[in-house]
């Protein structure tokens, strides 16, 4: 009778070395599983995000919008409106743990009469529930002249390129430190026009320069975003449940925030923030009859939600994780 023959050390070593090759192909495997998993969370999360702030604005446009001119201008009905969502606090210069919350106006009408109780700065202009729309009250914009091209795509065009883009909440140096009338006081025509910001007001002059070399003709520079609506903001509270304050700069109340660890964590928004940048749209009305000839009807308006996460305040470039763009009519 033959004994069995068994299994010689080399073949246990082969079969070993087989079954680790396997093994580690499926463990490399579980890194990037983990990554794209990330990512489909927090783009999940974003996109929830900016589809709350699109519904919110057009929410805000088409219930709490307010339509006037200035002085004695008839021509331009200007038109700016109030917006709330979660995230209409200013972090501001207050540091980190604190936070700026803004009164939302009751009554639209309170800002374009002065009457908003301790606005920011002294102006309620400066409120960051305020959205002045960038309508073209400018020269260019009165019935007779408007903007000329070859055809009527390329005044399109120049009217969309020449026409100024407002990034919400205010960011410029300028606006922040009330050294210039926060969105030109109602004014349009001589607001800030925030698609330069990068170019004008960035530190890094440097970074700057070396952005304008890679810049194709006709391309518009990147909008620098330096503060941002913060979502799932939790603010400290006394023990009935009120929100504690304290008296800030320029009349401003301050709102402590509760430290990390101490429920912030159960929120999955808490580290999320966005901003958003309102400009006329491309396909806007026309009110002229000729075919190289353009009037913007100031109607149709293009918006682009930027999502961040763990925003990074006056940053050169901030980039968001997320953004989305939509066509707003007023």
């Amino acid at each position: 009778m033959r004994t069995p023959r068994g299994f010689t050390i080399m073949e246990i070593l082969i079969a070993i070395s087989i079954l680790l090759v396997g093994i580690v192909g499926v463990i490399s495997l579980f890194p990037v599983a983990i990554k794209v998993g990330g990512e489909a969370i927090t783009d999940s999360l974003a996109a929830n995000l900016a589809r709350s702030v699109e519904e919110s604005l057009r929410s805000a446009i088409k219930n709490r919008k307010v339509a006037y001119t200035l002085g004695a201008d008839r021509t331009h009905v200007l038109v700016y409106f109030i917006y709330e969502h979660d995230g209409v606090y200013d972090p501001a210069e207050y540091g980190r743990d604190r936070i700026r919350k803004d009164p939302v106006p009751a009554n639209a009408q309170d800002v374009l009469r002065g009457s908003v109780q301790d606005p920011p700065y002294g102006t309620p202009w400066a409120l960051d529930s305020v959205i002045l729309l960038p309508i073209d009250n400018s020269k260019n914009a009165e019935l007779g002249v408007g903007y000329r091209g070859n055809n009527d795509r390329e005044a399109r065009m120049r009217a969309y390129l020449d026409g100024k883009v407002f990034v919400y909440p205010e960011g410029d140096p300028g606006e922040s430190a009330g050294a210039r009338a926060h969105s030109g006081a109602g004014n349009p025509a001589v607001a800030d026009d925030d698609k330069d910001d990068f170019k004008e007001d960035s530190p890094d002059k440097q970074f700057v320069a070396s952005w304008a070399e890679k810049m194709l003709p006709g391309e518009e520079w990147p909008l620098r975003v330096t503060r941002t609506y913060r979502y799932g903001t939790r603010v400290r509270t006394d023990v009935r449940g009120n929100p504690e304050s304290e008296s800030g700069p320029q009349g401003t109340t301050l709102y402590p925030m509760m430290p990390e660890g101490a429920g912030r964590e159960e929120d999955p928004y808490a580290t999320y923030s966005y901003a958003f940048a309102i400009r006329r749209a491309f396909e806007d009305g026309d009110m002229s009859n000729e075919g190289r000839r353009y009037v913007p009807a100031n109607e149709l308006f293009e918006v682009k939600v930027m999502v961040f996460k763990a925003f990074a305040r006056d940053t050169t470039h901030a980039q968001p994780v997320y953004f989305s763009s939509f066509l707003l009519s007023r």
